[in-house]
């Protein structure tokens, strides 16, 4: 990887957990919604986003398993 991607990648990272720091501060002027809710709200919204770079990028066969076939849980 170059540098300029690393910067470009960080930059990214730095600026999701920005924004995912803020938007409660709009959640706030909703009113009387439920906590639970906007949480609920927070993960589907974020689920469908990620779903839909995935398949835009056509990179859906190639995703890694998020454990090795062999892994097991601890018991």
């Amino acid at each position: 990887m170059s540098e300029g991607a690393d910067r470009q990648g960080l930059a990214f990272g730095v600026g999701a957990y920005v924004l995912w720091g803020l938007l409660p501060l709009y959640f706030r002027l909703l009113g009387p919604i439920d906590a639970g809710e906007i949480v609920a709200q927070r993960v589907l919204w974020s689920a469908l986003l990620v779903a839909g770079i995935v398949i835009a990028a056509r990179r859906g066969g190639r995703c890694a398993p998020p454990l090795p076939t062999g892994a097991r849980s601890p018991t």
